[in-house]
């Protein structure tokens, strides 16, 4: 799961420059026709492929040197092909330009100065632009997306119903998509309501899913399974590849999966899996388990390039590369390895590390050593990647790419959005504020955040969606703060119960930079709706009834496991936003020339470990940073491990405490579970419903002194604080 700050943070600290294939060396090779391969070679062994038949007045398939028969062609002999490969990933159902995206309501009829960003209908404009383009060029055009079309703003309150997602892209002339890790937020039957809305609905681009697997024995992902053919000639909406022929004859063969990392964040996913781990106590470890990701693509790619006679491989790699800009991160990268360890792949279109730098990524294959290219597909509709493929008349070549025009195209308001894609969204944001499984979903969150009584009228089209909650006067766009506040709004949560009775008294809340997805921008106008509210904390479902929304849930941790929970994130915060956090009721002052913390027995090491004082705030009620108890300080030998502190957090990340090497416990020191540690409305005038970590951020805002955000959170403002303190090696 990847959040919204690490990638400008990253940008800013290593040079793009240093990225192993520089553009002037990858021009030459091109020229020389060492672009990505169509793949006539094949398998590890045998005597050479049979040679391909070929189409009408076809180039045919030469005998390959390994098992993998040339792939036939269809165009005319000695005439190269290209097409244009038009393609996003992770849109996280970003309708509107954000943030605000009341900026973007309703949609502009003249270009803006590229302030905003995102929005389908500025997206629908750019693809009717690239579209042209290369028609008028003689080109052949495909739409494609990586994964992670759903969960991310509130069409995820009509996942199920009214598949808002799905019928936006199948709007917006989307040839194929794959699933990612959200897609199964809900779980497995969720998603296969939500295809079968879609189905029934405006319907939805064919879903390829190369290494989706499913239970002969638990019930619980049939309604996906229904939805599933192996047989890709059929009318299923999921297959585990898809053939499409173009307008000027071209194959091309699609494949789509979901990596290791991506499988390994979709604790929801079960019974349904994607490739078995090699080692399922180390279910997230790529390094461990890619093997059988590769054991699960290699023969899909072969029948697409013996039977099917494609002209071309093109894989939707729900995986991605986490860090792009040095030769160590490409080399580490899933879908970089997959193009090295898979033969007979041309391109990967790289998705679920919601990474933009545009810089190709041109691999060699182990075992052909022909090349694969690998292009950052952007996240949340930014950007529309491009990419032209030139597909040789001599299948003997390679397919190569013009580098001179591969790039992700900046979607923002300097595009006037499609007139007729604009009118369609008062119908989305309708479908949104009525979708419920008992009445208005929204409608419900909004009665919580408010504390009254709160309805849709349905003859007014974003009464609910645009609904105000807060005003600012500044943006809340450093990476820590929008966590701080976030964190904040789960403690005054706490704090709210343990006034009714509840709860007992809280003392720490913790946020992960995975779970936060979004910033709060003052726009045009300073407002924060439920729509700009519900962008920051959209995930999740309940691991009791699935319902939207992560619950809050409130356990314990002894100071020892806390203390590994705070080592964890200074090592591995960097790298893995689920482990980036930020907190309220702590402060925590460290020291970055120690060493870090690499395992559990480093805890007990005391030459090991950057943690040098964790302060705590006894009071927080009052709404004042006061860290006036030290609980636990290196330098002086102070801290009991035993002692337990309450933490809330949201289920997601308690799903995640024993990575730390951490065990929730009940306020008696007893192991709980998170089911059991949900949080619920209980006392006086509660109505027995869970906690949503959206909802208690919605109130926290709500409730803002003087209905404007605190300074607290403006970095640029005096009373800005941190709860992270670096006292050495900053």
């Amino acid at each position: 799961m990847k959040s919204a700050f690490h990638l400008s943070a990253r940008a800013s600290r290593v040079s793009r420059v240093s990225v192993v294939f520089a553009i002037p060396t990858l021009a030459l090779s091109l020229a020389a026709s060492q672009g990505c391969s169509s793949d006539s070679s094949g398998g590890p062994a045998g005597s050479g492929g049979a040679a391909g038949t070929g189409g009408t007045a076809g180039t045919g398939g030469t005998a390959g040197t390994g098992g993998t028969a040339g792939s036939g062609g269809s165009g005319d002999a000695g005439v190269d092909r290209h097409v244009v490969v038009l393609f996003t990933s992770d849109e996280h159902s970003h309708l509107f330009a954000f943030s605000p995206e009341f900026d973007d309501y309703p949609a502009a009829t003249s270009p803006g100065q590229g302030t905003l960003w995102g929005g389908v209908a500025r997206r629908a404009a750019l693809l009717a632009q690239e579209r042209k383009a290369a028609k008028d060029a003689g080109k052949d055009v495909v739409v494609l997306s990586a994964g992670d079309n759903q969960m991310g703003t509130l069409a995820t309150l009509a996942f199920e119903t009214k598949s808002v997602d799905y019928g936006v892209m199948k709007a917006l002339g989307y040839d194929a998509t794959t699933l990612g890790n959200h897609e199964l937020d809900f779980g497995p039957d969720a998603l296969g309501h939500s295809i079968a809305a879609a189905v029934a609905g405006a319907g939805l681009p064919p879903i390829v899913a190369s290494n989706l697997h499913f239970s002969d024995t638990d019930p619980g992902d049939d309604a996906l399974a229904a939805e599933y053919s192996s047989d890709p000639t059929d009318s299923k909406p999921i297959h585990p590849y898809r053939v499409l022929t173009t307008d000027g004859g071209l194959k091309i063969g699609l494949i789509g999966y979901v990596g290791v990392n991506a499988s390994h964040v979709a604790p929801n996913k079960a019974p349904a899996s994607f490739s078995a781990p090699v080692d399922p106590s180390k279910d997230g470890d790529p390094d461990i388990n890619l093997p059988n990701v590769y054991a699960d693509l290699q023969p899909i790619v072969d029948k697409l390039r013996n039977e099917e006679k494609v002209d071309l491989v093109i894989g939707l790699g729900h995986a991605g590369v986490a860090d792009p800009t040095t030769p160590a991160g490409i080399a580490a990268g899933e879908d970089t390895r997959i193009c090295e360890n898979v033969q007979g792949i041309d391109l990967i279109i790289s998705g679920h590390r919601h990474e933009s730098d545009p810089t190709p990524m041109q691999m060699t294959n182990n075992v052909t050593h022909k090349p694969c290219l690998v292009l950052n597909a952007g996240f949340y509709g930014r950007d529309l990647g491009r990419v032209d493929l030139t597909v040789p008349a001599d299948p003997s070549q390679n397919v190569s790419f013009d580098p001179a025009t591969q790039a992700l195209l900046p979607v923002n308001d300097t595009i006037v959005p499609d007139p007729a894609f604009a009118a369609r969204m008062d119908g989305y944001v309708s479908e949104i504020e009525s979708a419920g499984a008992q009445g208005s979903a929204l409608a419900t969150m909004l009665t919580h955040a408010e504390d009254a009584t709160i309805a849709d009228d349905p003859n007014k089209a974003g009464d609910l969606y645009f609904a105000k909650l807060a005003q600012t006067d500044f943006d809340v766009a450093e990476a820590h703060a929008v966590l701080w506040l976030s964190a904040d709004a789960m403690l005054a949560e706490a704090d709210k119960l343990t006034a009714a009775g509840v709860i007992p008294k809280t003392d720490v809340a913790a946020e992960s930079g995975g779970v936060v997805r979004a910033t709060l921008l003052k726009g045009k106008t300073g407002v924060i709706s439920a729509a700009d509210a519900f962008n920051v904390v959209p995930l999740g479902s309940s691991p009791v009834d699935q319902s939207p929304g992560y619950p809050l849930i409130r356990a314990n941790l002894n100071l020892f496991e806390l203390r590994a929970v705070i080592e964890a994130a200074l090592a591995e915060g960097p790298s893995n936003d689920d482990f980036d956090l930020g907190f309220a009721g702590i402060k925590v002052e460290y020291d970055a020339t120690r060493p870090l913390v690499t395992s559990k027995a480093d805890l007990f090491n005391p030459a090991k470990g950057q943690v040098m004082k964790i302060s705590l705030d006894s009071d927080h009620s009052d709404g004042i940073d006061q860290y006036d108890e030290v609980i636990y300080d290196r330098a002086n030998s102070i801290g009991d491990n035993t002692r337990l502190l309450s933490v809330i957090t949201s289920s997601y990340i308690g799903q995640f405490a024993g990575d730390a090497g951490a065990t929730l416990k009940d306020d008696s020191g007893t192991p709980t579970t998170i089911v059991d540690s949900i949080l619920k409305r209980t006392g006086q005038g509660g109505d027995g419903s869970e906690v949503k970590e959206a909802e208690a951020f919605m109130r926290y805002l709500f409730l803002s002194p003087g209905g404007k955000l605190p300074a607290t959170y403006d970095v640029s403002s005096a009373s800005y604080g941190t709860r992270w303190v670096c006292i050495n090696g900053c």
